[in-house]
């Protein structure tokens, strides 16, 4: 069935099939620096830190305990989250008919057990050391009794993936570091992958929902009645988690390679981000002298920009295909896909957005945690103080419920200048005084746009006068400074507002100054470190304010055991050189002894022949795919281009390759139908070939 959503799918998948995906695009010298390259994937294992995943399920001897049944695991990660309404922070979609490699695992039952997909889109408690908001989603299929993980490793600067093995009743569940080449072959951004609206295979979509409901109920505590609320807030989600790794590029390489001038770069970064955040973000206060080296390194080393790679993959329903457990080309991930945007260096917007990206690694708590140091340390500190008189035109009125409403307004006019420009009104009924600050801004910025006064109390008639607020923090203008107090008085049509300011961003400036000595001295590594890590930066700021409050405040468990990679792959010393270009080209995906994707090169020689046999016509369609021309209602050839990538082959030189021809002679003699796989070899022609490696009474396992 050649749907609209094929046929919208046909058009992009199409096109990235012509040019062969990103790489080729676009002449090499020219093109953006990907910000992730799938085709190096870096190492299975972490090279530096653990992921946040091994944070929440780290028992007190450093081993993973992970909770079972499913809800448990869910309220341990609850336990860190900071509760939030109308919606919760932990996202729950189901999603039955998928295009995961457990998409298979509970056929044909697939409504009874669909797969459930969570992502935290929340801040951490106060108590929690963890930020898992856009950091961490899971995916769980219980008839498969395994968990998959991504989650963010703040040390290495880079998602992890995971697999929680052996996860059922009476079971000892395993927590190993997934194939990473296998995974980042969909997940090509390196990070959580997620489609685009309307989201039609999840149970935002209401046929879906309805027939989850008639076959699953409420599972997983999943609000089958949410609309696509929760898939949106999904989506968000994951395209904020898109972004971290622009972020740490520039913190990492976008500060030069002089280690002096790379720990000032970054200490101004960490100014300029850590006042973003304090002003409500604000437009960042930069130091201009030291982010200029960002700016300079920028253009010299990026000078096409920077580019995002897509999270997105195309929106599938699958109850309007032809084949709906059978992922067609124009809707698999595997298909490559062209970056989802460029971060320009060249119209000087590289340094805001490095800063607003690497905001979003510190939390509200971080936040509100500094602003009470801030707050407190006045007293003991040296903090300059400065008060800015506003001249204002009145306007008072008596509401219907006999409130008495006195409007502000003060700007510059022509016959009394002002240095502020102010738009607030006061409330006063019963005794009880309402402010509300619409806008404050002077010459260093807004201040506030929708802000609250606490404390607003009549001081006398015609005077209000209380702290102002952000939310849980304090009014800040954009350098970090504080409005400790404003004050309205009024009489007839004029009036008059007061603002009291602290200089609290001589007191940052001279926190991260003395957090920047300790650098360049090899007493901290904040700033030398090729990552932005949270726990250390923060911890540093905090304690130089208020020496005597909490000594980390988002620091790592002590102790870890080794992490475990995933299953070793058996590869064959067989002399047989017609394995051989399998082995070359389809090991790193095939030959473990996991059933998906299918395993066909597992175990010694002789298992490996009989297992290709099996798979052979499947194998002779997936290879001979690359021979004919793109058909979005096909599936997919194989080896994929991501893996060739991996490989360093173009797609060009893989068509007329000598292992390409070879693999496919090879397979075409063990086909003894030899399926007609380079023209019209749709969905539906591929279902109907012989499973590949079907275990009596299962569904088959495709070898994809």
């Amino acid at each position: 069935m050649r749907s609209s959503p094929v046929l919208a799918a046909l058009l992009l998948a199409g096109v990235a099939w012509l040019v062969g995906g990103y790489a080729r695009a676009t002449d090499e010298h020219m093109r953006p620096v990907l910000v992730f390259d799938a085709g190096v994937p870096g190492p299975t294992l972490p090279p530096a830190g653990r992921s946040l995943f091994d944070e929440v399920v780290a028992s007190e001897t450093g081993e993973s305990l992970v909770p079972y049944p499913f809800a448990a695991l869910i309220a341990r990660i609850d336990a860190e989250l900071q509760p939030a309404s109308p919606q919760p922070p932990l996202k729950r979609l189901l999603i039955p008919l998928g295009r995961s490699l457990q998409r298979s695992a509970a056929a044909p039952r697939y409504f009874e057990f669909p797969r459930v997909v969570v992502a935290i889109d929340g801040g951490p408690r106060a108590t929690s050391p963890l930020l898992l908001k856009d950091r961490l989603y899971l995916a769980y299929q219980e008839r498969a009794d395994q968990i998959e993980v991504i989650s963010y490793n703040d040390a290495a600067g880079r998602f992890e993936f995971q697999l929680v093995r052996d996860y059922a009743a009476g079971h000892l569940p395993r927590v190993v570091y997934a194939n990473r080449a296998l995974c980042t072959s969909c997940h090509q951004n390196g990070g959580p992958i997620f489609s685009r609206p309307t989201w039609d295979e999840t149970s935002a979509n209401p046929h879906i929902a309805a027939r989850l409901r008639a076959q699953a109920g409420e599972r997983f505590g999943v609000d089958l009645a949410s609309g696509v609320d929760v898939a949106d807030d999904f989506s968000e989600s994951v395209h904020r988690a898109n972004a971290l790794g622009a972020a740490q590029m520039a913190w990492r390489d976008g500060c030069g390679d002089d280690a002096s001038a790379a720990q000032r770069c970054r200490a101004a970064l960490f100014r300029a981000l850590v006042a973003f955040r304090l002003a409500g973000r604000t437009r960042p206060y930069f130091a201009t002298s030291p982010l200029a080296t960002l700016d300079a390194t920028a253009r010299m080393r990026w000078p096409h920009g920077l580019a995002i790679p897509e999270p997105d993959i195309p929106n599938r329903n699958p109850l309007e295909s032809a084949s709906p457990t059978t992922v067609e080309a124009a809707f698999d991930p595997l298909l490559p896909r062209p970056p989802s945007q460029v971060w320009s260096t060249r119209d000087g917007t590289i340094v805001t957005r490095a800063v607003e990206g690497l905001a979003e690694f510190v939390s509200d708590a971080d936040i509100e945690r500094l602003d009470q140091a801030l707050i407190a340390s006045r007293s003991s500190e040296s903090a300059g103080r400065a008060s800015i008189p506003a001249a204002c035109e009145v306007r008072q009125a008596v509401t219907a419920d006999s409130r008495t409403r006195i409007d502000f307004d003060c700007a510059d006019r022509r016959d009394v200048p002002a240095n502020v420009t102010i738009d607030a009104g006061v409330e006063v009924f019963d005794g009880r005084v309402d402010v509300v600050l619409r806008h404050v801004q002077w010459h260093r910025g807004a201040v506030l746009l929708d802000g609250t006064v606490s404390d607003a109390r009549a001081e006398e008639r015609g005077r209000v006068s209380g702290e102002p607020k952000r939310g849980r923090l304090a009014a800040r203008d954009a350098s970090g400074d504080a409005i400790e107090r404003i004050t309205f008085s009024w009489r007839g049509a004029s009036g008059e507002i007061e603002i009291a300011t602290v200089d609290d961003s001589a007191r940052l400036d001279r926190a991260v100054d003395a957090m920047l000595r300790d650098g360049l001295d090899g007493r901290f590594d904040g700033f030398a470190a090729p990552t932005f890590r949270r726990g250390p930066l923060m911890t540093a700021l905090v304690s130089r304010l208020a020496p005597n409050g909490p000594a980390d405040c988002c620091g790592a468990s002590a102790r870890f055991a080794a992490p475990v990679a995933d299953h070793v792959r058996s590869i064959s010393t067989s002399a047989d050189a017609s394995l051989a270009p399998f082995y070359r080209h389809c090991a790193t995906c095939h030959a473990s002894d996991e059933r998906a994707p299918a395993n066909f090169l597992w175990g010694d020689a002789a298992s490996v022949r009989e297992r290709i046999a099996q798979c052979a016509p499947r194998i002779h369609a997936r290879l001979s795919m690359w021979r004919g021309a793109f058909d979005a209602h096909a599936k997919t050839p194989m080896p994929p281009p991501t893996s060739l990538a991996q490989h360093g082959i173009a797609p060009d030189a893989w068509r007329e390759s000598a292992d390409l021809r070879a693999m496919i002679d090879h397979a075409a003699t063990l086909d003894a139908d030899r399926q007609p796989a380079a023209t019209g070899f749709d969905a539906l022609h591929y279902d109907a070939l012989p499973s590949c490696l079907r275990p009596p009474g299962e569904g088959p396992l495709e070898a994809n």
